[in-house]
């Protein structure tokens, strides 16, 4: 009989044993021996299996501030009293392995314990930062940690000593609340719509223990909240939150190849610096529509209270052709609230042939209920009425000419942005922010596709009152309560013409300007009971609801079209349907 590695004989009978037990008794013997080490304990080399760089390894870990075998380290001492773990890296880096590695260490430190896994939806909680190829369950069956149970509907994994990890979608901010974690990873914290379950559901719940602590491993977005960790990291010693920044090409097994491609793809633009660089990359200088502050003041339907639309209009910036290569027709659909505001509704922007165009233009016209089309026209002249008309001969459209730069038009419409009184409902707005963000002071944009920007410059201006309302409101002017002169409330200590002190209105936003009565307003109906509704509705919406305007919800919640009973493609919407 041959000896086994130690030395030892194999058992006597051995040969008689049935296969499946044999293997078995030399897998638990070459455990015996050959025990399996887990990530962190094991050292870093080129190979594929390597184990964590020193900067992988959370801030109190003795090997933390080392330099990897790149060179590339924290930059920090390490920290044993760290209270949050700020991970601000490149794509590729290891962000999602670092995690899954950390949460499992966490978790079995303690017997019995609440870990915590989130993420901005439930689908990346499930599919990225659980069952992903670094996910939890693929890292502990690497390191060998037994999973006792997977409950997918919760979202929670059970280890042989108790403890427990559950997942959370940060979709929903009350979904964490009552929770009791003692440890908590964050994935892609920058992505999350809602700020509420951060501040208000994942923090009071991270309560267990003497240190409860947690990871963030995210791409960098300028949001406030970034910023405000970003600040607190530059506080270390009182605020506990350690910040480690990496960049993609620390990882060694992110294929070169590749890198190089998104490097030249990206060369020159914030792209570079945010997504393989993992620098947070600061406003443009002058930017007229800072792209921080689109979150700011972003309503949801379903969770904001909106007020009624006073006016609603389509905007449409044209393309003259429909090629891969030709510029977006920009359609933006945006309304002015009874509270003076303006919110921008949905883009339907994207590359359509001419009569496509149209139909989307009229699609949004009837699902919105709007009162009329803003198109701008300097390429298209007459014919853009002529080819709605042969989708629909009554829909009004107002025809604008777009006479100055870009820039120049914006102008109006950023400083209103700037006062908070422009909100996006809802987050579908990506590729329009982006390319408002980019407008600048300095830079009149005329060669650049800046379509979906334009058809919401456009929205605003008619919504506004632009060459019709009053835009002295806007640059600090009002008229005098005592004659009624011109006066300007930040310069003006007392009228010119009368002599009357000038006293600031209060804003009615923070940091902004009050809202004046729009122009709109006169041509506003009140109903008996004190509501106000625009006169295309033959009785109140809110008392007194007109058969049109109930059929035109039914049929909008419905379908989904808004329109009227014959969809654009010639279908009978009606068809089959109970109302």
């Amino acid at each position: 009989m041959a000896d086994t590695p130690g030395g030892l004989e194999f058992p006597e009978g051995y040969h008689l044993w049935p296969k499946p037990v044999q293997e078995q008794w030399l897998q638990e013997l070459h455990a015996l021996y050959f025990p399996q080490l887990r990530w962190w304990e094991k050292a870093e080399t080129t190979e594929e299996d390597s184990g964590p760089r020193p900067s992988q390894l959370p801030p109190d870990h003795p090997k933390h501030h080392l330099p990897d075998l790149q060179g590339n380290s924290c930059g920090c001492q390490g920290n044993s009293d760290w209270y949050i773990w700020l991970l601000l890296t490149g794509r590729g880096w290891g962000k999602t392995k670092t995690g899954a590695n950390w949460v499992l260490e966490m978790a079995l430190s303690k017997p019995g314990i609440h870990v915590g896994i989130c993420a901005p939806t439930y689908e990346a909680v499930r599919s990225i930062c659980i069952e992903g190829e670094s996910g939890l369950i693929a890292e502990a069956r690497r390191n060998n940690v037994a999973i006792e149970d997977y409950n997918k509907n919760r979202q929670e994994i059970t280890l042989a000593n108790g403890s427990k990890i559950r997942g959370f979608s940060a979709e929903k901010p009350d979904s964490i609340r009552g929770e009791n974690l003692s440890y908590c990873w964050f994935d892609e914290l920058a992505m999350i719509r809602y700020f509420q379950f951060y501040h208000e559901g994942l923090m009071p719940a991270l309560r267990r223990g003497e240190h409860p602590r947690m990871v963030i491993t995210t791409t960098p977005k300028r949001i406030r909240l970034l910023r405000d960790l970003l600040t607190d990291a530059e506080n270390e010693a009182e605020t506990g939150v350690h910040l480690t920044k990496g960049h993609s090409s620390e990882n060694r097994h992110f294929a070169k190849r590749q890198r190089e491609a998104l490097e030249r793809k990206y060369q020159g633009t914030y792209m570079l610096k945010q997504e393989l660089e993992g620098e947070l990359v600061g406003e443009v200088d002058g930017a007229l529509f800072p792209l921080e502050m689109f979150n700011e003041f972003r309503v949801f339907p379903d969770k904001d209270e909106l007020p009624q639309w006073r006016r609603v209009v389509v905007a449409l910036d044209p393309a003259t052709t429909s090629s891969d290569s030709s510029d977006e027709s920009g359609i933006c659909v945006a309304a002015e609230g009874a509270d003076g505001d303006f919110y921008v509704l949905e883009d339907c922007s994207g590359r359509y042939g001419p009569d496509q165009q149209m139909r989307v233009v009229a699609e949004a016209y009837y699902r919105h209920s709007a009162d009329c089309v803003v198109g701008e026209v300097n390429m298209t002249g007459d014919y853009m009425r002529a080819l709605l008309n042969t989708v629909d001969p009554n829909i009004p459209l107002r025809n604008v000419h777009g006479m100055k730069g870009k820039v120049a038009r914006a102008q109006g419409p950023s400083s209103l942005f700037m006062q908070g009184r422009v909100h996006m409902v809802g987050d579908n707005f990506q590729k329009m922010e982006e390319q408002l963000s980019a407008m600048t002071e300095s830079d009149d944009r005329s060669r650049m596709h800046d379509d979906r920007a334009d058809a919401a410059i456009w929205a605003l201006l008619h919504l506004a009152g632009s060459n019709q309302g009053d835009w002295g409101i806007v640059y600090g002017f009002r008229d005098c309560t005592g004659c009624g002169a011109r006066v300007n409330e930040d310069k003006d200590q007392r009228c010119p013409n009368c002599g009357k002190e000038v006293t600031p209105i209060p804003p009615k936003h923070a940091g902004g300007r009050p809202a004046k009565e729009p122009w709109s307003a006169a041509y506003l109906r009140t109903c008996p009971n004190g509501h106000t509704y625009t006169p295309k509705e033959r009785s109140c919406p809110t008392c007194a609801p007109s058969p049109e305007n109930y059929i035109a919800r039914a049929l909008s919640m419905s379908s989904g079209s808004g329109g009227g009973r014959f969809g654009y493609a010639g279908r009978d919407i009606l068809r089959g349907r109970r109302i």
